[in-house]
């Protein structure tokens, strides 16, 4: 209506009463929209039992809250309908020697409620499609298949395949060439680290009483950065379950902002 057409006259479509058949014409051009749209769902989301209802006489009717889902990607499939609409009216406009539309737009513009699709260049999107779990039709995240709760039922069924995978990558050729690279450094730093460096007061017992209980605030990231070890060793010495090379030590009391105390530097 906004082109200056008649959404009753149909060319394709039969005209029958309470149906815009020249409507049901323009949207066959983007039906392909329509199909993505779908087919994106259903590849990530399954349909569910409470969506639909069938009649009587076998017809399968959807649900309001089906219904409300879809009807969302509405605005976008109506701007897809915008070009096709147009050009429509330019080819039967096109044919006229004076210029104008077929059937007058004035008319329909008043009576109709203004719509974002009257803005020149106006679009929408199709709104995205959530990854949901496939069993239960939560939620996830991008790149999960299954939820936390759903994967952990399956468990125990994978566990021994993955276990075994694990080992062969631990035991593997560069996992045991890394190993063997990073226990080549460390005794390298043990053999070239001067004892004679380390502070006085900065003994084993002012470590494990005054440092270690700091390191509760310092995230385990900055602890493994400045140890330069795994995450899980990190975690360990944050929590006091391991005790670094007395080489770290001063590094370690740096970052929790560890001073020396004046009675224990006389000492």
């Amino acid at each position: 209506m906004s082109v200056g057409l008649d959404p009753n006259l149909g060319m394709l479509h039969a005209d029958t009463d309470s149906r815009p058949s020249l409507a049901c014409d323009l949207m066959e051009v983007v039906r392909t929209h329509v199909d993505e749209y779908v087919l994106n769902w259903i590849t990530r989301e399954r349909l569910r039992r409470e969506w639909f209802f069938e009649e009587r006489d076998g017809n399968c009717r959807l649900m309001a809250g089906f219904a409300a889902r879809l009807a969302e990607a509405a605005p976008g499939l109506a701007s897809a309908v915008v070009p096709v609409a147009e050009a429509v009216a330019k080819a039967l406009t096109s044919h006229r020697k004076d210029g104008l539309s077929l059937i007058p737009s004035a008319e329909p513009k008043r009576r109709r409620p203004e719509s974002f699709l009257d803005k020149p260049g106006a679009s929408r999107a199709l709104p995205l499609v959530p990854r949901v779990c496939a069993r239960c039709g939560r939620i996830l995240r991008k790149g999960s298949d299954l939820c936390r709760k759903c994967a952990d039922a399956d468990l125990p069924k994978s566990f021994g395949a993955v276990l075994v995978k694990a080992r062969m990558t631990a035991n593997g050729e560069a996992a045991q060439t890394k190993r063997a690279e990073t226990q080549r450094r460390n005794a390298e730093a043990v053999r070239q680290w001067n004892p004679d460096t380390l502070p006085t007061w900065l003994t084993a017992e002012a470590f494990a009483r005054r440092v270690v209980p700091a390191l509760q605030h310092v995230r385990t990231s900055d602890v493994s950065s400045c140890l330069e070890s795994s995450q899980s060793y990190a975690a360990q010495v944050r929590a006091g379950e391991r005790i670094p090379d007395p080489r770290h030590w001063v590094r370690l009391a740096e970052l929790t902002a560890t001073e020396a105390h004046p009675i224990e530097e006389q000492r």
